[in-house]
């Protein structure tokens, strides 16, 4: 028998990305290093409810192991992959793929790369389950199975509601598309890399548990010998991390619950799970030696064995891995037993006892123990990185690689003492990086991975004593953690840009910036292309104002920034008591460079520190941009910011910086006093009004609604009284330093002479100043350098200036609040201010976004200047074979529980009976939740233990609560009978008053009251009307009270003899500008903004505004709750000012509320002040003081309200539903309401404010899927009644004063009045289809219909049409160029709506109504087609149009006369 025979590998390329590790270079600096990258497992990999911790017994004792970073994204397109593919993908796919890119990348660095059918890619990969693949089996298996539980459990719920749950739970997880059902193919992980990089050798994938990637090695080796390939791509994947991982290994008891992996320590208690990609580009060796390749090390033997019959298919076999040690080492042909032949082993390592023990008698029984042939080193990777599974052979690999290459033994780190079992061997573990000599002048090592089930593998790894080695490329090629870059469009007119973003998302992401052109002046900039994004901006396109800028979008109805009208200014401004910008992917770029070292000491926390870190921070941020193309711009210094003026214009150096701040010290200076600031809300000149003799001066002109002063503490507290008396707002910032005061004119005088020794004429850049409030001149000196420390800023007066001359947007570079000082100046008038820095973004994700804003605006970037959607190379550096591109995917490689929508889990409890209410995610329990108060600690107290100090059952319906008629959700016209119509409710602070009178009601005998609430949740609406039954019952433990509402609410109550002190006052947060609102309490009232009547308009006052709050004035008319009540209503005035939709807010929690003293009379003037702590499209928070007088009576902490989903027809409507119609009307005569991917609060919401009590009983009664349509045919067909009333009859009507009911004659619907029954002389036609409902209304006959346009059985098209008819329309088809299906469904559509109008219907015989002729005007989207009626020809008019969130085509047909017209046929 012939054999064939193996001759050495050479390594000439690496790649990987590992736990902490986003290439081989990072990997290395941490293997040497000893940087562990263990830590606790990323949220969204699976449910903490399976780990065992605080009680809970989970199926996972710990959740410890080594994780690659969550910001991990793949540039997709780089490998011709789209977006949309990409993120159905496998996540391991895509970083194979870009590993083995990157892989390749290193290979052409170093060596003569083969032809593409000379490239082989074997991988080893375990069979474990991928994120991918799990979802798929939710999607199908486990969505079926629970609708199979569903049933059994809940024989009550229809077959329907069943399926729409399967279809909820199905939607959740996500679809199986071709990309996805590809991805289940295990090999695609090599065979895409094959395809993506057009290599055309064998591509596969080897499973040998934990040894596969020494496996794969294995293969290479064998099929580079038999010379089918010249070059081999291996290594190993894994990135499972599914909880039925953890909780095998821990069935088997081998994770560690130290939370440490310790191979070979005396302390070792197991391992923990890792995860990684790594490769390899191998060569035959004497091929990279003739072709001159810069070889890493040389791969000179690989043995493989099975442990055979073993006690234990887990149990490793020490004699099996003896076999595979002594066969890698004879193919090596080295005699491992000779002096100085092996210096280091890396070994497998897994750190249990069993293993470990196993590994250390198969390496002894090899090496045997004889001292004299000197030491070997032993280490192991899982130290640092956990067990990476099928990927541990390749990480080993790549260290013992790179460890012979750069002649280095690592570290390997250990607690305590070494294992037992290392003693008296030639083993030692070393406790540091050290040199690797070599005795024979080679270094040699090996390196082990054995898998479960006892597959063993073992590899020797040798230098290449002639080969040059390359300094390892520090470069990332597809693998970026960074964000993705904002989304630009553009467009002609506003029209345009309108209808390109309606298209679909998946439309949008494939657009690039280079389809756009630079003269299309009509511009957005996009975080997002989600649907509520792109909602915002289409409603900013329909306003009036020139340009909308939020945190998520800037759009521009016309080009701020052409050449000859607009310019672009840098702001630097000065210090403020907020930094809180993530600056480390700027501080990590070579911009940093570009600052000399005049301030590299450590910058101290004092104001003179913080003026040090400013200016730093300033130059590296002009630095950035300036690459970024943001050059040859107005400049603009704003107080200590004028220093970085000068510089960026060069009237100074850094050095004069450094001496002129050094000059600033307050100490120094004698100034021993704080000197601290204060920010009044309200103008300069009002200010200035106000001053006495006090030692305050004036800092700031900051806005017209904005002013700074400056003095002592005790100073500037007489001077914010004397301003609350004119009703003037307040507040002393957290900064000091006396700038801007004539205390710092020593200072001034240092200054003075240093600009006139040192100060440049600088550049010809326009220079504004602050100090002067307007622009400084080339040929100026730099004196206003000496005034800026003595004299008051005035940025008002010079963004004044500035925009007279010119300049239209600007761009902060530092942090702080100017921005919005510059849009409360210039508001009204065309503009566009943005920040460098912000909390919400980091440094360079911000870049991107500023840049694209501005791109918006206008501004052109300097030719050379480097793309800010490819600024990623700013923080890492890039190949040069694929240049960055513009579209990043994050990795998803997670599988959180599924958890669907509160709204819709509600509507399927509702059906069955459950009365559980869920609020915001949280299920609403009789246990009380933990409490985190240093006050009262509610956790400690099990309330069910306790005994029930009262129970009882009340009714709240309009009899024993009258004034909730003031209350009511919708409005109704004036006596409206059916009260349910209206929707009261008692509000959420009634029922607080209700739920603390039941407590005072038991403890006011012992002289005690309640003191403070905690933990308020408010579950459901209690309804009014017809009236709510709800059992109290209120349980006690010592002082603290639980009261229990049912499942409607529940709270605990402290109570106490006596108030509580005051404790801190809350501080003042910077108000940032402030103003007066824009409509006061009583017109939002009166125009019905607030729904509240009489009964519950207790806010008096609405008078001030900023962007963190607002103050009110309320005043309790003795009515339970309407003074808490006016809280809420205030927090909706605040979010009214700031937002145009999700108006509608409700509270459903309240973490604490404080009383410092008994409730106030009736009619005692209240002052609330109410700061926002966060908003999201759900949910704000917010924190309220109450005071009367001067004193706080009232603080409530965590407020918490339900944000509903609105927009402005619907809010219109609501406000004045007797004039505003919530469809839309079209110019023919018919109307439409579409809607689609609302919750089901939102359509209940509709519901109840359209429809009257039957209507809503007959909605009820429509299956689930049908009942959508149901509703938005009769919400357009209402108001096609209503308008029709308008028209003829001037009569105005509340839509439930009309209802739809169905002719028990004809079968057709009929209008008629809801109370008593009288019919409406309108003709009425209505249809839906998908997500839109149409209808028409009538003095005469008419019809209508409307159906989706989409390919339909040919059957059906045969049924409905004679041979004759399809004749006709094949005729329109080619003349008009109109697809046949559309053909087909305007015919279909205009039977149906001649068989309403005759109020027959098709009777299931549609070619009773025949098509005679067809006329389309493509151009206006709109034709006729003549069908014959009883022999009648009789006209129907046709339109074209696009509605939903996928922009699908409907056809809508309607008929009016049934007498045919002939004039045009």
């Amino acid at each position: 028998m012939k054999y064939f025979k193996r001759a050495p590998m050479a390594v000439v390329g690496i790649g990987g990305v590992f736990p902490r590790a986003r290439d081989t270079h990072e990997f290395w600096a941490n293997i040497v290093s000893g940087t562990s990258a263990v830590r606790s497992l990323p949220k969204d990999r699976w449910d903490r409810s399976f780990l065992t911790v605080d009680g809970n017994q989970g199926v996972v004792y710990t959740d410890r192991g080594a994780f690659i970073d969550e910001g991990l994204a793949v540039e997709s397109t780089n490998f011709g992959i789209t977006p949309v593919a990409a993120e159905n993908m496998e996540p391991d796919q895509l970083l194979s793929l870009a590993v083995a890119d990157m892989t390749l990348s290193d290979a052409r660095q170093r060596c003569k790369i083969p032809q593409s059918n000379r490239i082989a890619v074997i991988l080893g990969k375990g069979g474990y389950i991928a994120p991918g693949q799990i979802r798929s089996a939710n999607e199908l298996r486990e969505s079926r199975q629970l609708a199979c539980l569903i049933s059994q459990i809940f024989p009550s719920m229809s077959s329907t509601s069943v399926s729409e749950l399967t279809q909820l739970f199905a939607d959740q997880v996500g679809g199986i598309d071709s990309d996805m059902a590809v991805g289940m193919i295990s090999n695609m992980a090599a065979s895409r890399i094959a395809n993506r990089l057009d290599l055309r050798g064998p591509a596969y994938l080897v499973d040998g548990a934990c040894a596969s990637s020494l496996v794969a090695l294995d293969h290479a080796m064998s099929e580079l010998a038999l010379g089918r390939v010249d070059m081999v791509l291996v290594g190993g994947v894994h990135h499972c991390h599914d909880v039925t991982l953890w909780r095998l290994f821990s069935q088997l008891g081998a994770l560690s619950r130290s939370g440490n992996v310790r191979p070979f320590s005396a302390n070792a208690d197991g391992t923990l799970l890792g995860e990684g990609t790594g490769m390899v580009a191998v060569k035959r060796l004497e091929d990279a030696q003739q072709d001159g390749d810069n070889i890493y090390a040389a791969i000179t033997g690989v043995g493989i064995s099975s442990d055979g019959r073993g006690s234990s298919l887990v149990s490793p076999s020490h004699s099996a891995q003896e076999c595979a040690i002594r066969d890698a080492w004879k193919e090596a042909r080295v005699d491992v037993n000779s002096a100085g032949a092996l210096g280091y082993i890396e070994g497998h390592g897994t750190a249990t006892p069993t293993g470990d023990k196993a590994e250390l008698a198969a390496l002894r029984n090899v090496l045997g123990d004889d001292l004299h042939l000197g030491a070997v080193y032993l280490g192991a990777a899982k130290a640092l990185v956990g067990h990476t599974m099928a990927a541990a052979g390749i990480v080993g690999l790549i260290k013992t690689v790179l460890a012979v290459s750069d002649a280095t033994i690592p570290i390997m780190p250990f607690d305590g003492e070494p294992s037992q079992l290392l003693e008296g061997s030639r083993l030692e573990l070393p406790t540091t990086s050290l040199p690797w000599k070599a005795a024979n002048s080679v270094r040699r090592a090996g390196l082990s991975a054995f898998g479960f089930g006892g597959v063993n593998a073992h590899a020797v790894v040798e230098e290449v004593p002639c080969s040059k080695v390359l300094h390892r490329m520090n470069a990332v090629i597809a693998v970026q953690r960074v964000a993705r870059a904002p989304y630009r469009f553009a467009a002609r007119t506003v029209r345009e840009l309108d209808e390109l973003l309606s298209q679909p998302a998946s439309v949008l992401e494939s657009i690039s910036p280079r389809d756009l052109s630079d003269e299309w002046p009509v511009r957005a900039c996009l975080s997002s292309v989600d649907s509520k994004v792109r909602e915002l901006a289409r409603n900013a396109l329909k306003s009036q104002s020139p340009v909308v800028q939020t945190t998520d979008m800037v759009v521009c109805r016309a080009s701020l920034l052409e050449p000859d009208t607009g310019r672009t200014a840098i702001v630097f401004p000065g210090l403020e008591g907020r930094q809180h910008a993530d600056i480390e992917d700027l501080v990590s770029v070579a911009a940093r460079d570009a600052l000399s070292t005049v301030f590299e000491e450590s910058c101290s926390d004092d104001v003179l520190g913080k003026a040090r870190r400013a200016f730093c921070l300033a130059r590296m941020l002009s630095s950035t941009y300036r690459r970024a193309g943001f050059v040859n711009l107005d400049v603009l210094g704003v107080s200590i910011g004028e220093l970085s003026a000068a510089v960026e214009t060069e009237r100074l150096s850094e050095q004069d910086v450094a001496n002129a701040l050094s000059l600033c010290d307050p100490g120094a200076l004698g100034i021993r006093e704080e000197m601290p600031y204060a920010a009044i809300a309200a103008s300069r000149e009002h200010v200035e009004r106000l001053l006495s003799d006090d030692e305050v001066w004036i800092t700031h002109e900051n806005s017209p609604s904005q002013t700074l002063v400056c003095g002592t503490v005790s100073d500037l507290r007489r001077f914010l009284n004397r301003l609350r008396q004119h009703d003037i707002v307040g507040y002393i910032l957290n900064i000091s330093s006396g700038f801007h005061t004539p205390i710092l004119k020593p200072a001034a005088d240092y200054i003075k002479a240093l600009v006139e020794q040192h100060g440049h004429l600088g550049t010809d850049v326009p220079l504004w100043s602050a100090t002067t409030g307007s622009r400084i001149f080339a040929n100026d000196t730099s004196a206003h350098l000496v005034r800026l420390l003595v004299e008051e800023v005035r940025l008002r007066s010079v963004v004044e200036a500035m925009w007279a001359d010119g300049v239209r947007a600007f761009v902060q570079l530092g942090e702080g609040t100017v921005p919005s000082m510059i849009d409360e100046t210039l508001r009204g008038r065309s503009h566009i201010a943005m920040s460098a820095l912000v909390p919400e973004r980091s440094a360079i994700a911000q870049l991107r976004w500023v840049a694209g804003g501005m791109w918006a605006a206008g501004l052109r970037m300097a030719s050379g200047a480097r793309d800010s959607n490819e600024m990623s190379s700013i923080v890492h550096v890039t190949s040069p074979n694929h240049p960055t591109g513009t579209v990043r995917r994050p990795l998803n490689l997670g599988n959180p529980l599924i958890v669907m929508d509160d709204e819709r889990v509600q509507a399927m409890r509702n059906e069955i009976g459950v009365g559980v209410q869920v609020t915001s995610g949280v299920e609403t329990k009789s246990s009380i939740g933990i409490n985190n108060s240093t006050d009262i600690d509610v956790s400690s107290v099990d309330f069910s233990a306790h005994p029930i100090a009262r129970s009882r059952r009340i009714r709240f319906d309009l009899n024993s609560v009258p004034f909730v008629r003031d209350h009511q959700f919708f409005r109704q016209a004036p006596g409206w009978p059916i009260e349910e119509d209206s929707y009261p409710v008692l509000p959420a602070t009634t029922t607080l008053a209700f739920m603390e009178r039941e407590v005072n009601d038991l403890v006011s005998k012992y002289g005690k009251f309640v003191c403070s609430v905690e933990s308020l949740t408010l579950s459901k609406w209690i309804l009014c009307a017809p009236g709510t039954d709800i059992n109290i019952e209120v349980r006690n433990h010592k002082d603290k009270f639980q009261v229990l509402f049912d499942e409607f609410a529940s709270a605990i109550f402290q109570v106490s003899d006596s108030w509580p002190s005051l404790g801190n006052r809350s501080k003042g947060a910077d108000l940032g500008y402030v103003w007066r609102p824009s409509m006061t309490a009583r017109q939002r009232y009166e125009s019905h903004r607030l729904f509240h009547g009489p009964s519950f308009q207790t806010l008096v006052g609405f008078d001030r505004c900023w962007p963190s709050g607002a103050r009110g004035y309320l005043k309790w008319n003795g009515i339970p709750g309407s003074l808490l009540d006016a809280v809420g209503q205030l927090l909706g005035c605040w979010v009214q000012e700031f937002y145009r939709t999700r108006l509608r807010i409700m509270p459903v929690k309240i973490d604490r509320i404080e009383y410092f003293g008994p409730s106030p009379d009736a009619g005692t003037l209240v002052t609330c002040l109410v700061n926002v702590r966060s908003v999201s499209d759900d949910l704000i928070e917010a924190n309220m003081e109450l005071e009367i007088g001067q004193q706080t009576w009232c603080r409530i902490t965590g407020w918490h309200s339900r944000r509903f989903f609105d927009s402005e027809d619907i809010q219109l409507a609501s406000w004045w539903p007797d004039r505003v119609p919530l469809a839309m009307a079209h110019p023919d005569g018919w109307w439409s309401y579409s809607l689609e991917g609302e919750d089901l609060t939102t359509r209940e919401f509709i519901l109840n404010n359209q429809l009257g009590s039957y209507e809503r009983t007959m909605y009820a009664k429509q299956t689930p899927m049908a009942r959508r349509g149901w509703m938005l045919s009769r919400i357009a067909a209402k108001d096609a009644v209503r308008a029709e009333m308008w028209q003829n009859q001037s009569l105005r009507c509340y839509p439930a004063e009309i209802s739809l009911i169905r002719s028990e004659v004809t079968g057709r619907p009929i209008a008629s009045w809801t109370l008593d029954g009288k019919p409406i002389p309108v003709n009425v036609s209505l249809a839906h289809s998908g997500c839109v409902g149409v209808a028409i209304a009538s003095t005469e006959p008419c019809g209508i219909d409307v159906e989706k346009v989409q390919s339909r059985n040919p059957g059906l098209w045969r049924l409905a049409l004679s041979p004759a008819e399809r004749s006709v329309l094949q005729k329109f088809d080619a003349r008009c160029a109109s697809e046949w299906d559309f053909a087909m469904t305007v015919a279909w559509c205009a039977k149906e709506a001649v068989s309403k109008m005759v109020g027959t219907g098709l009777q299931g015989n549609p070619r009773k109504f025949t098509v005679i002729s067809m006329d389309w005007e493509r151009e206006r989207q709109q034709g006729q087609i003549y069908i014959d009626c009883c022999g009648t020809p009789t006209r129907v008019l046709f339109t074209s149009e696009t509605w939903g969130t996928q922009a699908e085509t409907y056809v809508v047909a309607w008929v009016r006369d049934p007498r045919g017209e002939n004039d045009d046929r």
